[in-house]
């Protein structure tokens, strides 16, 4: 959506729920070489994502830099001949560009890798700049189930748990759930249940499905309490205190303060690098950008299979309530993802979403928590930042791919 565009998006979309497609240029010229300084004139110094095409339409370049006009100024200008000559003469090959202005550097990503995927499929995985997520991963029904890490959500029928941005992260995760639910470590020894006690069994930290202590069907039970635990702690922190205190009325004070130390132990759950963990049916998110000038936002949702463009605010919300609607629908598609692309995008958000807090331009919201109050809150944060007149006369690229 073009800057232009902004300024008539009302506050509260009435379009269906939707996302717009975020890979897509909103403006192109034709280069005019003879005329140079007139072409550049009508291309903003703005932040952008651009690509060069050559005279029949194929991409040739595609980056996104700080300023758009100084870019291709750099770029489409005679050569110094006192300077090295350039590896590609643009000049030659460019007759037109096409371009998407962005304002943050999350939307900058989004934009930069939809339209990598569509015009360099064969060369632009790997050189984004961020990696797949991480998630855990289990299925209670399977006749051995156990928790596993994985960067590829939905592969597999089950649950999934994330995102998480370390592969490191989420394999901690799958030991803490483990131990907090005294489960079969060893995969070989679960696999020939009941035969043997594994050395966790021996160690009095398994609950003994290796050797026939429990069935696998008790086991399968208590790895689905587990993964309840992982998708909802405070849950299930209510439950293990209902059940502590029922031990502790029946003076069973050992087994009570073993509960209560379990209950303390679900917190851990969701600390660091794993306080975005939830499940990936619940996946979604809304994200408060900011938009082309002092006192405008734009909010984009994140889903397991899109991410886009949402709605756009230039100033206070009028109509936080409709907003809010529309947004909580569009982010309503949980549908798994299916497709490389899919994964990817979500790759991008989870980079985003652990970046430090002082680089952070966007403010990021889970859905189902959304409420009036913390969107309006995000919008007046986001749009009250502080924009500099000062038009930087570098390029400033940050990515290129071509």
């Amino acid at each position: 959506m073009a800057a232009r565009d902004l300024k008539n998006r009302p506050t509260a979309p009435t379009a269906p729920a939707s996302l717009c497609g975020d890979g897509e240029m909103t403006d192109s010229a034709e280069v005019d070489l003879d005329d140079l300084a007139g072409f550049l004139r009508s291309v903003p110094a703005a932040h952008a994502v651009y690509l060069m095409r050559d005279g029949v339409g194929r991409p040739v370049q595609l980056l996104c830099v700080r300023n758009l006009r100084a870019s291709l100024k750099r770029r489409l200008s005679e050569a110094d001949p006192d300077e090295p000559s350039r590896r590609v003469n643009y000049r030659e090959l460019v007759r037109s560009v096409a371009w998407r202005r962005v304002d943050s550097a999350l939307e900058a990503d989004l934009v930069y890798l939809e339209t990598a995927r569509r015009c360099f499929p064969d060369t632009y995985a790997g050189l984004l700049g961020f990696r797949a997520a991480w998630w855990v991963h289990v299925n209670p029904k399977t006749r051995y189930p156990r928790f596993t890490k994985t960067n590829e959500p939905a592969l597999k029928t089950g649950r999934y748990f994330g995102p998480l941005a370390e592969k490191g992260e989420a394999q901690k995760l799958v030991h803490a759930v483990e131990e907090m639910f005294d489960l079969c470590r060893d995969y070989t020894y679960l696999q020939n249940a009941p035969a043997a006690a594994c050395t966790w069994k021996q160690m009095g930290k398994c609950v003994g499905p290796c050797d026939g202590t429990v069935s696998l069907k008790e086991y399968g039970q208590v790895v689905q309490r587990a993964a309840d635990a992982l998708g909802d702690p405070d849950s299930a922190a209510f439950a293990l205190e209902l059940e502590m205190r029922e031990l502790a009325g029946a003076l069973k004070f050992e087994e009570a303060g073993k509960l209560k130390a379990k209950a303390a132990k679900l917190g851990d759950l969701r600390k660091g690098g794993r306080k975005h963990v939830a499940t990936l049916a619940d996946y979604g998110w809304v994200v408060v950008a900011p938009g082309p000038r002092a006192g405008s936002a734009k909010l984009l949702v994140a889903t397991p299979r899109a991410f886009g463009l949402a709605a756009c605010v230039v100033d206070e919300l009028s109509k936080p309530a409709a907003l809010l609607r529309h947004l909580l629908a569009v982010a309503e598609d949980r549908d798994r993802p299916s497709e490389a692309a899919h994964v990817e995008r979500i790759g991008l958000l989870t980079h985003h979403l652990f970046q430090p807090a002082k680089k952070q331009e966007c403010v990021i919201l889970r859905a189902d928590t959304l409420t009036e109050k913390t969107l309006r809150a995000a919008v007046k944060k986001v749009a009250a930042r502080e924009v500099s007149d000062v038009i930087d006369e570098d390029e400033g690229v940050t990515k290129e791919l071509g």
